[in-house]
């Protein structure tokens, strides 16, 4: 539990930098990352994203937090794609991007999307979908 963590005892970037900025915080009060990472591991992307944008509204100086909601966005574009929700799709991997402007790896799978954007779905699009890979949320 962050309460009983000195900051130099913390397990990643956001506990450190909460319990050194709120060591007696009430407990309802003080932000919950845990709650974030626990999202994201069970692939609720929406909860995951909504808990991270907060933290980042509210601990700018927490420099991992970009990359996690970037990594949520893309999963869900991925998630999206996979159900040929192609619409959906591009708008996560373009939240994705603005997070990691200029990312390869986003941009060909926003591409991709693009182009189906009209299209119907067929086999190469289901085998590119397939290949793709979700990324944890410490994934560069």
């Amino acid at each position: 539990m962050v309460s009983q963590l000195r900051p130099s005892d913390a397990p990643d970037p956001i506990c450190r930098v909460l319990t050194t900025n709120f060591p007696s915080a009430s407990r309802k009060r003080r932000p919950r990352p845990w709650a974030a990472k626990a999202a994201f591991t069970d692939g609720d992307w929406a909860g995951s994203l909504y808990k991270l944008y907060r933290l980042k509204e509210d601990h700018k100086e927490i420099a991992v937090l970009p990359r996690y909601i970037r990594n949520a966005n893309f999963n869900w574009g991925v998630e999206a794609l996979s159900g040929f929700e192609v619409d959906n799709a591009i708008d996560h991997f373009k939240d994705a991007l603005e997070m990691a402007p200029g990312d390869p790896e986003i941009q060909k799978v926003l591409d991709l999307a693009a182009r189906y954007r009209r299209r119907g779905r067929d086999a190469a699009f289901d085998s590119f979908v397939k290949s793709l890979n979700t990324k944890s949320l410490d994934d560069r």
